[in-house]
């Protein structure tokens, strides 16, 4: 019995999954945090150890940022703890007289849609910890609203964003 393979051609043109980009070095002033963020509550508690070790170590992990549209400014995609943390540090050192110049490391993406930004945040906090209830479900409205779909089809939503709606 003789075994022939059959190779498939590959795709013109693979759209990656990640987004990939550059690491920068920024500042404070050159970073707005994102208004689409899902999120608007922070426990103060894990934002305080944050906040320390930042202050021993630094960042660690860039923050993912995109240009936004007709700016010099970037917003943030991932990472807005560590912009708060890094905020609060300069602020406490503008009140103890000292002028701190913070440069957070940050990975440079395309600009993504509204939808795409956040499903992103989504997978990314999924994986972390879970939000607070009411901004999980005003982002779940708002993802459905911009899929096309209703409450009584919440399917491809859940699908998307690894959850049960």
């Amino acid at each position: 019995m003789e075994l022939k393979l059959k190779l498939r051609k590959p795709p013109d043109k693979i759209t990656p999954v990640v987004p990939g980009g550059r690491l920068l070095k920024l500042g404070l002033n050159e970073i707005k945090p994102s208004t689409n963020n899902p999120r608007h509550l922070f426990d103060p508690e894990p934002l305080n150890d944050l906040k320390e070790n930042i202050r021993q170590h630094g960042v660690l992990v860039p923050i993912t940022v995109y240009q936004l549209k007709g700016q010099d400014k970037y917003g943030i995609l991932d990472g807005e703890r560590r912009y708060k943390c890094c905020q609060d540090i300069r602020e406490e050192g503008l009140a103890r007289g000292e002028k701190l110049t913070i440069e957070i490391p940050a990975n440079v993406v395309d600009p993504p849609t509204k939808i795409a930004g956040l499903l992103y945040m989504f997978s990314i906090h999924n994986f972390r910890e879970g939000w607070e209830l009411m901004p999980t479900a005003l982002s779940l409205k708002v993802v459905m609203e911009e899929l096309g779909t209703t409450w009584s089809d919440p399917i491809k939503p859940g699908r998307q964003l690894g959850c049960s709606v």
